[in-house]
C-alpha cells in the first residue's frame, strides 16, 4: 500500500510541479506497481513551463474525450425525493477553506485529486479491491503530495465511494492540524439537491459542495446560501454559457467548468465569461501534462484530477506501464 500511495504521490506531484519526474518500469503484470521516484533526474529535470514536448503518466491516461452530461432530470427527481439523512438545519463545518487554499499566484495552476473506486464511463477505474484500497492513506499520500484539495464523489452507485468514505478521507486530514501545509480541504462531490444532502457533507467533513447550476434552476441561491451557513464553499457546476452566466450572476466564488464532460476546448471557450477574481476550475477530463499548462494559460487556476491518478497509483489488469 505504501508503493501504490507512492506512485499517486509522484503521479499528483507531476501535474502540481512545475518539473519533470522519471519512472522505473512496472512490473509486467500490473499487479505490483513498482513505480517510483528516480530522485537524480528529479533533481536535474527541467522546468515544464517552458517545455514543447508531449508528456504522459504511464498508458492509464487516454484520449481525453468529451463524455457527455453527468446527469439526468431524473437523477435530480430521485435525488431530490432521497433527501438526506439529517435535516434542513445549518451545520458548521470545522475543516479548511477551499476558496482559500485555491487562490494562487497568476501564472500557476495547483490540483484537487478526486477519489472514487470507478467511473460511469469508465467503469472501474483500476485493479484496488476493497482491503487494499486504505481510504486514510490515499487521504495522506495526496496530502504528502501537495494537492490544493481533496475531492471525494459520494455517489456510491456511480462512481463506487460514499459519504462513509469522505469522512474517513476528512479523518486523515486531522493528524496534520498545525502543520505546514495543513489539512487539505475537502470537496463533497455529488447531485446535491436538498439542503439535508449538503448538511450531511457537512458533518462528514467537507469543506465545499459541488453544486449543478443546470439541475438546481432556481433554486441555486438557496442552496449557496446553506452551504455558506454551514461554512462550507459553494463550487458551482457549469456545462454551457446559460450556466456560466447564472453563476456569475448568484456571485459564485468558486465556478467549475465541466471540461470532461464538454471537452477541454468548449471549457476554454466558456473560461472567458468568467472575470480573473472568480476562481475557475476545470473540472476532469486531462489527457496528459500539458493539458494543465494549456488550461492555466486559459486562466483556469485549479484542475480537478481523478481517473487519471487512481489508475496511474493502481494500474489495470494486464497493463504493462513505464
Amino acid at each position: 500500500h505504501i508503493t501504490e500511495m507512492k506512485v499517486t504521490c509522484v503521479a499528483a506531484a507531476m501535474l502540481a510541479a512545475p518539473m519533470c519526474v522519471a519512472f522505473a518500469p512496472t512490473h509486467p503484470s500490473g499487479l505490483q506497481p513498482a513505480a517510483r521516484l528516480n530522485r537524480a533526474a528529479l533533481c536535474s529535470a527541467p522546468s515544464l513551463r517552458h517545455t514543447s514536448t508531449r508528456l504522459s503518466v504511464g498508458t492509464s491516461m487516454m484520449a481525453a474525450k468529451p463524455s457527455g452530461p453527468r446527469w439526468t432530470v431524473e437523477d435530480a427527481s430521485a435525488k431530490k425525493e432521497a433527501g438526506g439523512k439529517g435535516d434542513d438545519e445549518a451545520v458548521k463545518g470545522k475543516m479548511p477553506s477551499l476558496a482559500k487554499a485555491l487562490k494562487k499566484p497568476k501564472g500557476t495552476i495547483c490540483i484537487v485529486s478526486a477519489v472514487k473506486r470507478k467511473d460511469p464511463v469508465e467503469g472501474k477505474l483500476c485493479q484496488m479491491t476493497d482491503d487494499g484500497f486504505i481510504l486514510s492513506e490515499v487521504g495522506r499520500g495526496f496530502h504528502d503530495a501537495k494537492v490544493a484539495g481533496i475531492a471525494v464523489w459520494t455517489d456510491e452507485d456511480k462512481y463506487g465511494t460514499s459519504m462513509e468514505d469522505l469522512q474517513t478521507i476528512a479523518e486523515s486530514q486531522k493528524s496534520f492540524k498545525g502543520n505546514f501545509p495543513g489539512p487539505c480541504p475537502i470537496l463533497a462531490l455529488d447531485l446535491f439537491m436538498t439542503k439535508a444532502a449538503v448538511g450531511d457533507a457537512a458533518r462528514s467533513g467537507a469543506s465545499a459542495v459541488l453544486l449543478s447550476v443546470e439541475m438546481l434552476g432556481d433554486d441555486l441561491a438557496g442552496m449557496m446560501e446553506h452551504a455558506a451557513a454551514c461554512a462550507m464553499d459553494p463550487v458551482l457546476l457549469c456545462n454551457d454559457e446559460d450556466d456560466v452566466k447564472a453563476a456569475v450572476a448568484a456571485g459564485g466564488g468558486l465556478i467549475a467548468i465541466d471540461s470532461k464532460a464538454i471537452g477541454m476546448d468548449e471549457a476554454i471557450e466558456l473560461r472567458k465569461g468568467i472575470d480573473a477574481k472568480t476562481i475557475s476550475i476545470a473540472f476532469g477530463g486531462l489527457n496528459e501534462l500539458l493539458d494543465a499548462w494549456k488550461l492555466r494559460d486559459a486562466g483556469f487556476q485549479c484542475v480537478v484530477v481523478g481517473a487519471e491518478l487512481m489508475s496511474c497509483a493502481f494500474g489495470k489488469a494486464g497493463e504493462v506501464r513505464q
